[in-house]
């Protein structure tokens, strides 16, 4: 009896032992990986979390972090099929070191959310956000970034209401926000108020982003709101503090450019930030593309002889079309070639910007279509105050 009880335990002992050694299959390399990853070292993470799947294909954890480190690569697609596969294997899950917390498990389907949302693939984020918000009703970047999917779709009120709960549930002790993350809701949520004009409401939550901690993105959200709101020294003030945080910020020269010019359009002002903007790395191509525009627009336009410049307006409006032709740097060329007499090649080519904007852009048609009177009657544009209306139109103020 002894002998056949003694064998029954070797019998179970072996199968626990078995079972123990299959499920940590893999998980000596998931470590590796996991430490390379700590260490920012991700192509070394993934080499190390694609032997664990090797090992063991079964689970979701190895596919999860393994998402991550692409996810810090930006190698996106393959960040979303990891993802992906790890929510597919989750379900599965049975033994006790493997489940996940269902706050935890709706955390990797935000994730996969903002990965759909920066693909611009938004019903699948927004399905994602739905399904994180079923596992976990107060999860609060559920809440964040569904609203962030819903500004870009510009469904404001959806996307208001969102900001609201997500600042709601911030405020509970154990909320999990960072700072950094707190300081984003306040700030989509002040430029939702802007887009609703509702400006008071914007410039509080403004307020509340810099009171947590004033970084310059906080700084020049407030810079916006108060020059819709006509407080231009104030923005201005602000632009300032925006480049002293950060000096490499191009955009915050442009703006204050636009603000000053908004103020009492002093072109050589306007004209040293909008050249300051140019020499900073932090701007994009669209961005620099309408600097070069604006800065052609002013030096072919301008009234005050000291600062018209028609030969260098010609260089950056061609830098401008350069990057990509649309109607107004084809505009501003075709004025800028006028200034310097040749209104054959200037009527051509304000042609072609009708043209461009008969198809993309119909309200500004009339101001072309008067621009390519004027050159036909060998007439040059010029204004007291180039592109002033444009820099109001972008803030949206009334004339």
């Amino acid at each position: 009896m002894q002998t056949r009880l003694f064998k029954l335990f070797i019998f179970l002992f072996l199968i626990i032992f078995l079972a123990s050694c299959t499920a940590v299959v893999g998980w000596k390399d998931f470590g590796a990986g996991k430490e390379y990853y700590q260490q920012s070292s991700y192509n070394n993470a993934i080499k190390k979390f694609s032997e664990s799947i090797k090992q063991n294909p079964t689970h979701w954890n190895f596919y999860y972090y393994r998402g991550l480190a692409y996810i810090k690569l930006k190698k996106t697609n393959f960040a979303i099929r990891d993802l992906t596969k790890s929510l597919e294997l989750l379900p599965t899950v049975d033994t006790w070191y493997s489940k996940l917390p269902k706050d935890e498990w709706a955390l990797i389907y935000v994730r996969r959310g903002m990965l759909y949302n920066e693909e611009g693939v938004y019903d699948l984020a927004l399905k994602d956000y739905i399904q994180a918000l079923e596992l976990d009703s107060n999860c609060v970047g559920a809440y964040f970034y569904r609203g962030i999917t819903e500004e870009k779709l510009n469904k404001f009120s959806e996307a208001l209401e969102d900001y609201t709960k997500a600042i709601d549930l911030m405020s509970y002790p154990f909320s999990g926000i960072g700072v950094a993350e707190k300081i984003r809701v306040y700030l989509h949520r002040a430029f939702v108020y802007r887009e609703q004009n509702l400006l008071q409401l914007a410039l509080k939550d403004n307020n509340q982003a810099i009171n947590i901690k004033g970084t310059w993105e906080a700084y020049l959200s407030r810079s916006i709101t108060h020059t819709k709101l006509g407080n231009y020294d104030n923005a201005i003030t602000d632009l300032d503090r925006t480049i002293e945080l950060n000096p490499i910020a191009g955009i915050a020269y442009l703006l204050r450019s636009d603000v000053k010019q908004l103020k009492n359009c002093n072109l050589n002002q306007v004209l040293e930030d909008s050249l300051s903007a140019l020499n900073v790395h932090l701007i994009d191509k669209k961005t620099k593309q309408e600097i070069y525009n604006g800065i052609a627009w002013i030096l072919a336009t301008a009234a005050d002889d000291g600062i018209r410049d028609a030969k260098n307006a010609i260089v950056f409006a061609k830098k401008s079309v350069q990057i990509e032709e649309n109607f107004t740097n084809l505009d501003t060329l075709a004025v800028a070639l006028a200034a310097t007499g040749k209104f054959e090649e200037a009527i051509s080519i304000e042609k072609k910007a009708i043209d461009l904007c008969k198809k993309n852009h119909p309200k500004y048609l009339s101001i072309v279509e008067n621009h390519l009177d004027a050159l036909k009657n060998r007439k040059e544009i010029r204004e007291e105050c180039p592109g002033l209306n444009f820099v109001k139109e972008y803030f949206g103020l009334k004339e």
